[in-house]
Parts: C-alpha cells; structure tokens; sequence
C-alpha cells in the first residue's frame, strides 16, 4: 500500500488539482466567483506539490506530465475564463448585452480568448525541451492566480484596506478592464518573454534562492495587502525573472 501511495502521490496531486478546478467551474457558473477563485487557488496549491513531489520521489512519468497539462487546462484555462466571463456579465454595462449569441452576450464569450491561450501555453510546454529551468511566456497557473484575484480583490481587500475611495470594485466590474486583462495576461502566456522557473531542484536554499525569496516576499504582501497581493506577486516575479536571469538559464 505504501508502495502504491509513493509511486501514485503525484499523480493523486494532479487529479485533485482537477477536481479543484471543475469543482471552481460549477461554483463560478453558479454565480460566486469568489469561490470559484479560492478554488483556483487551492488547484495551484495542489499543481505545485504534484510537480516537487514527483521530483522528490523520483516518480516523474509520461503519464503524470500529460495529466498535469489536462488538469491544468481545466483548473489554470477553463476555470478562470469562466470567472472572467461570470465578472462581465455582473459589469451591468448596457453595451455589453448588444449583441448576442445563443441568448449569451458576445462579449462575455471572448473571455474565451484566455482559454485558448493557456492551451496553446500548455502544448508548447509539452512539447519544447528548453523550457526546464526557464519559461517561455507567462504560466498558466500565474495569469490564472492573476484573474482569482479580481473577485478576491472586490470582497474582501477594501474592508482590510478600509479605504472605499479606491474604487476597485467599480474598476474591477468594468467591461473593458475585464477585456484588458483578458487580453495582456493571453498575450503574455503567448509571447517569448523568459522568466524563471518556479520549479524546486531540491530543498536547498542555495540552488532556489529566488524561489525561496519570491515564497518569502509573498507571504509577507499576503499578510499586510491579502488578496489585492496577488497582482504585485506577478510583477515582482517577472523582476526576479531578469534579476536572476543568470542563475535561472
């Protein structure tokens, strides 16, 4: 048994990553993105712990890599197009109720540009052999914690912050912000913009220093700004990115 849960822990990793993801979807289409977000969360939680633990244990598989590209599909493409779609109807702006297809707004259904960028961000993964210690375009599970974040953002960070003159749920509900979004986090998933790795070689702080710096920066952002945190962690990991070009190449 024990055998078994060793060989398999990655691979269970990855399947609740899925069931994460899915479980996201149904509440997102049911109207609480705010839930659909902590889900997406969670799933990048459990997309971490299947990659480190399968390198831990030596259990890296064929099969492993394929099931973490369609659970990611699902969690990191799907999941948080349906938020952006969910958020676009909530915009209420009039404009956006034009036109229609199938009795749901066109403009809602753009939010699918994002799933196919994570797809195409995912095959290229797969199928390019340089991309081990350096990424090729912005992560899915990053533009995906960067899209969690809107809904988190609006309930919850002006009641830490306790300034309403911030606006940002105003902000956050415009239909063009929403497409922005869409759209920059799709472009870079798509563009050749190097950034580091996230992945961990082993538990040594040496050869992960700017991982371990990033968790650190991270949490501290966390503690002091919650969720509104999010965004300033994808900015500062692109800086890390070309700080620490070198020791990621």
């Amino acid at each position: 048994m024990m055998k078994f849960l060793t060989k398999n822990l990655a691979n269970i990793f990855t399947l609740t990553n899925l069931f994460l993801g899915f479980t996201g979807i149904v509440n997102t289409l049911y109207g609480d993105p705010v839930m659909g977000a902590f889900f997406l969360i969670w799933a990048a939680i459990f997309d971490f712990l299947d990659g480190t633990t399968a390198r831990l244990l030596k259990t890296q598989s064929e099969l492993g890599k394929q099931l973490d590209s369609l659970a990611d599909i699902v969690s990191f493409g799907i999941l948080p197009a349906t938020i952006l779609h969910v958020l676009l109807i909530k915009s209420h702006q009039a404009w956006v109720y034009k036109l229609h297809f199938t009795g749901i707004p066109i403009v809602s259904l753009l939010a699918f540009i994002f799933v196919i960028a994570a797809a195409l961000r995912l095959a290229k993964f797969n199928t390019d052999e340089d991309q081990k210690n350096v990424f090729t375009g912005l992560p899915t599970p990053a533009a995906a914690l960067f899209v969690a974040s809107l809904p988190l953002i609006m309930r919850f960070d002006l009641y830490v912050l306790n300034y309403e003159t911030f606006y940002l749920e105003k902000i956050m509900l415009n239909p063009w912000v929403l497409l922005l979004v869409t759209i920059g986090l799709s472009w870079m998933m798509l563009s050749d913009m190097k950034l580091m790795s996230l992945k961990f070689k082993s538990l040594s702080f040496k050869e992960n220093m700017p991982q371990y710096l990033l968790i650190i920066i991270a949490i501290i952002l966390f503690v002091f700004l919650l969720f509104l945190a999010i965004p300033l962690i994808l900015i500062i990991y692109i800086l890390f990115s070309y700080i620490f070009k070198s020791k990621s190449s």
